[in-house]
């Protein structure tokens, strides 16, 4: 019992609140398919996820401890660019100085970049998604969000690479780029944010969807070599996490090549879906696009399952599966088949996250 987390717990109650609640009708009216329900099942999952990751102690999570260590240091210098490592990450630093001047406790850099974080993810998805629900719930199941107690600096990169994507998406790719660098100031591997941008330049979609399948395939053959390039060029990133892994660490667990195939199933689905149904146009853009980003991550799931390195690069490219997915569905015309289908999902996609439960700490707050 000491490794069901209190926060896996109160997901569960939250979930199925929701989706009891998203078939109750008021009057003809469906509450599940308004607007303002979609709003309320963010703002609650923004306020009660984000505030596990904002309020946790600092013994839950790989680095909490190391990053509140950092705060404090850098707190103690007289000039921003003194501090040790502001060259490493300068825009996380910039962020954390600011935040010094609200408070000089390191509970506040952690309490803003896991509201960041979830709030991030949230509006994207609530921009992007159109199952809101099912995106959230794949939010957290896909262990996005169970990654988001660790390695901050990532996980504050990755939720910038989204809002990057939004300015694409609303055509400025100028925000976009810039976007993109402030993530490169959060975490070096922001640069692989530019992986999005052919995305917006390419106009042919089957074209487009080639390239990256090529491009995915390349990356999953090459994939060692370049990361020792990488390790090369960005000298000060070193071989093991703050928490012991090994850069080329082996991952032994059959997880991610089991969500990986599932999800490429779902992927294959929807190119039957896209070629027997009548599409839209924004539809059928939007399809392309998240499905030529998602393979990246996908095809390292497969192929370079046995290294940790990549299971951290591969998701700034995995979060984009919880809106490919729900767009993928609402394309099965039948309601009966699609709730099935979409209950059945949840329901496979529950089984990895379960087994990798007892991995995490158990929870705590940092007044605890």
């Amino acid at each position: 019992m000491q490794y069901i987390n209190i926060y896996s717990v109160t997901f569960l109650i939250w979930t199925f609140a929701f989706l009891m609640l998203g078939h109750v009708k008021v009057g003809n009216c469906i509450i599940g398919k308004s607007k303002n329900f979609d709003k309320l099942a963010v703002m609650t999952f923004v306020l009660i996820f984000g505030s596990m990751i904002a309020f946790r102690a600092e013994s839950v999570g790989t680095d909490t401890r190391y990053y509140n260590q950092l705060f404090k240091n850098l707190v103690g210098v007289d000039y921003i660019w003194n501090f040790h490592e502001f060259w490493k990450y300068p825009v996380y630093s910039v962020i954390g100085r600011l935040l010094s001047f609200v408070s000089k406790d390191p509970q506040i850099m952690v309490a803003f970049t896991g509201f960041f974080i979830v709030g991030a993810n949230a509006f994207f998805i609530y921009r992007m998604s159109r199952d809101v629900m099912l995106s959230l719930y794949l939010y957290v199941v896909l262990d996005l969000y169970m990654f988001a107690f660790n390695i901050t600096r990532q996980n504050f990169a990755m939720a910038v690479i989204l809002l990057a994507y939004l300015r694409f998406e609303d055509s400025r790719p100028k925000q976009g780029i810039a976007l993109i660098f402030l993530a490169m100031g959060c975490h070096s591997l922001g640069i692989l944010g530019f992986a999005m941008v052919p995305l917006f330049v390419i106009k042919n979609q089957k074209k487009m969807r080639q390239i990256y399948l090529c491009g995915s395939f390349l990356f999953a053959a090459v994939g060692i070599r370049l990361a020792t390039l990488f390790v090369r060029i960005f000298s000060f990133y070193t071989l093991s996490s703050s928490s012991g892994f090994s850069f080329f660490e082996a991952d032994s667990s059959g997880n991610r090549m089991y969500t990986a195939f599932l999800i490429l199933a779902i992927e294959g689905v929807g190119l039957y879906l896209f070629r027997v149904h009548e599409w839209s146009e924004e539809d059928r853009l939007k399809f392309s696009r998240l499905a030529s980003i998602s393979n990246i991550a996908l095809f390292s799931m497969i192929f370079m399952r046995h290294y940790y390195a990549f299971a951290r690069a591969e998701r700034f490219f995995l979060q984009f599966v919880v809106v490919l997915i729900p767009l993928i569905l609402s394309y099965v015309h039948k309601k009966n088949n699609y709730r099935i289908i979409k209950y059945m999902l949840a329901a496979v996609l529950f089984l990895p996250y379960v087994t990798k439960l007892y991995h995490y700490l158990p929870y705590a707050n940092f007044w605890n």
